[in-house]
């Protein structure tokens, strides 16, 4: 558990309730009495199907907790080689596939319209701001923006910001011109000597401020315009919007991988996956200006089969 994050330690205590709640449950086993021949591969996958048809729990939640098994089945081969076997096993248990809903991400004016809802002129208006536009210049995760210190801020001429991602992964972050000066305006007002967002009673914010912070801006600029904005626009929403305006702007995905913190490409592979699918859209919209090849136009014209069947 060295230099895990807090959400992964909170996805590893979850996956041991769901697993002590399903021995006692299921087998009548209360935790003391779990031994290592209760992990078989049958055991596991009976786990598994456990969590979807008796928790109601989604095949995403499912891969969730199969994966943090998947490490704490790492350490048991470490510590109990004489199940190596059974371990392998049960290491070998494949997550499940299911169709994913499409990405969603703001659209540029979208984008530009809840960026400028806040009122700036006033405190709660510019700390909303300085907000929801680091969120979206640093392609941040929630995490990452409320883990926010005073010392990961270097402003400057060429302004940068620290982010400490899962794993307690590090990355620098340019930040542009006018989310600096942003920033600077904040500082300003805001005797920061910590953490960069505080709440009301001057702790740490939480997601679930962010959250609200975010949706009360985007309800009050759906509002004010008739842009179309997703149905749901949570704060990885503005992570996702601003890969994909990377990705539209002719960014090479490894930067862009890079510049989100993620470990593998195949993760960052999802942006442009989805941005083909939306011209392959647009290109099935443009083939309906195409005579269907079911019924060509020749087959239509009376008069041209009455001549042709005249010779």
């Amino acid at each position: 558990m060295i230099g895990a994050s807090p959400n992964t330690i909170s996805s590893y205590r979850d996956m041991f309730k769901m697993m002590f709640l399903f021995f006692e449950q299921v087998y009548q086993l209360s935790p003391e009495k779990i031994t290592m021949s209760h992990f078989t591969r049958e055991t596991i996958q009976h786990f598994l199907i456990w969590l979807v048809e008796s928790r109601g729990n989604s095949l995403s939640t499912q891969n969730t907790r199969l994966a943090s098994l998947k490490s704490f089945i790492d350490y048991l081969m470490k510590v109990e080689p004489d199940f190596l076997y059974e371990l392998k096993e049960i290491r070998a248990i494949k997550a499940k596939s299911y169709g994913k809903p499409p990405m969603d991400f703001l659209s540029i004016d979208a984008l530009t319209c809840l960026l400028g809802t806040p009122d700036t002129s006033t405190r709660k208006g510019l700390r909303e701001a300085t907000l929801l536009s680091l969120m979206y210049d640093t392609g941040c995760r929630v995490q990452e923006l409320i883990d926010l210190t005073i010392n990961d801020i270097r402003l400057s001429n060429t302004s940068t910001i620290q982010l400490k991602g899962k794993g307690n992964k590090q990355r620098i972050i340019p930040i542009m011109t006018p989310m600096s000066e942003l920033l600077q305006s904040y500082l300003q007002q805001f005797n920061c000597t910590n953490h960069l967002f505080l709440n009301h009673s001057n702790l740490k914010l939480s997601r679930k401020g962010v959250t609200y912070l975010l949706q009360k801006n985007v309800d009050k600029a759906k509002t004010l315009t008739g842009i179309e904005f997703p149905n749901s626009v949570s704060p990885h929403v503005l992570r996702h919007s601003k890969a994909m305006h990377l990705l539209r702007a002719g960014v090479n995905l490894i930067y862009i991988r890079d510049f989100l913190g993620h470990v593998d490409i195949k993760t960052t592979e999802i942006y442009a996956r989805a941005d083909s699918e939306m011209k392959r859209k647009a290109l099935e919209q443009s083939m309906n200006l195409v005579p269907s090849a079911s019924q060509p136009i020749w087959q239509e014209d009376q008069s041209l089969l009455a001549w042709l069947n005249s010779l």
